[in-house]
């Protein structure tokens, strides 16, 4: 798997973004080049791009090398500005080499950036550069959930074009996203690390003792590979402080649909991360029509009950579950459905 990295540049590295531009010109060029003679290829042979040096000497703005597994494969630009009476981020400069496009290397890239620099953000793109556009907007809407705005404005730096796509979002530094199968080793270790700090004194410690990730994991891929139920995970500079399973419901009896489980990290606990967990899976089975639906938890997982019903979810039953061999008490939390009295 190819390993992309964000590395801050220096201005000894000017030159070299400078002549990477030439080919980000050039890529341009295949959707945009038709709009002004500006985009001709001049007369050496070489394409030339306006003068980035502005990027490394004035404090409102950032440049950053790409680099896939130590080989150059791009570079990013931002410019922070003040518009609208509020600050936004806004990537000037975006450029991913050929031979990395279409293989989530500019997503990632992307991502990385919007964490590192929580905020409001801007991404502006030239209407006839279409692949750009669908790209942002892709990239954007899984990175948001959706939560973002577009709009065509007009712009006063560019004669030719006076037209920009602007994307505008918020960023944090926990970000929320759709799991992949890549992600379930990290995903199993976040489990077992919430199980040992949830459940110490409620399940036999012997048992804690002894969770062994690779059955685990088996299940964990298995089960992704289905395709009938989703996770949802949060990220925190690079690394899953959260996770959250949804689907049908295993007792339909009791609902449609089903949380089956939402650890967060102890350490990034009373961040808003279980609430964002939440509302993601309930938005999803509200879209698969899996509501009212259930979520089942210990009895004696106070923390867990407590948050169950903050998030209006009441208890409709009692079932038992056995782990290793002894049974323990636990309750079923229906949400989304009339509460008979």
């Amino acid at each position: 798997m190819l390993k992309a990295i964000l590395v801050p540049a220096t201005l000894a590295d000017y030159p070299v973004i400078q002549n990477m531009a030439r080919f980000y010109v050039y890529d341009i060029s295949r959707t945009c080049g038709f709009t002004s003679h500006e985009w001709a290829c001049p007369k050496d042979g070489m394409y030339e791009c306006f003068d980035f040096k502005i990027y490394f000497t004035e404090e409102n703005r950032r440049a950053f090398l790409i680099k896939v597994d130590e080989e150059l494969a791009g570079f990013a630009l931002l410019h922070k500005q003040f518009k609208d009476e509020k600050f936004y981020w806004n990537i000037g400069e975006f450029f991913i080499f050929g031979k990395f496009q279409s293989k989530g290397i500019g997503k990632k890239i992307a991502n990385d950036i919007w964490q590192k620099f929580p905020g409001s953000w801007e991404v502006s793109v030239i209407p006839e550069n279409t692949p750009a556009h669908g790209f942002w907007e892709h990239v954007i809407a899984a990175y948001t959930n959706e939560h973002f705005t577009e709009s065509i404005e007009k712009v006063d730096f560019d004669v030719h074009q006076t037209q920009r796509i602007i994307f505008k979002f918020e960023s944090s530094r926990y970000h929320l996203r759709l799991a992949t199968i890549e992600d379930a080793a990290a995903i199993v270790d976040l489990q077992i690390r919430g199980w040992k700090h949830a459940y110490k004194g409620i399940i036999d410690q012997s048992y804690l003792d002894h969770i062994y990730p690779e059955k685990r994991l088996d299940w964990r891929l298995e089960s992704m590979a289905k395709g009938d139920s989703w996770t949802f995970i949060v990220e925190h500079n690079g690394k899953i402080v959260g996770e959250c399973d949804a689907g049908y419901s295993r007792t339909p009896e009791f609902g449609k649909g089903e949380i089956f489980a939402l650890y967060v990290d102890k350490d990034h606990h009373r961040k808003g991360i279980a609430t964002m967990l939440w509302n993601a899976a309930v938005k999803k089975l509200r879209q698969e029509n899996l509501v009212p639906f259930i979520v089942i938890t210990l009895t004696k997982n106070s923390p867990a009950r407590a948050f169950y019903q903050s998030m209006g979810g009441f208890v409709c039953n009692e079932v038992q579950t056995t782990i290793d061999d002894k049974l323990y008490d636990e309750v079923v939390y229906a949400c989304e459905a009339y509460k008979q009295d």
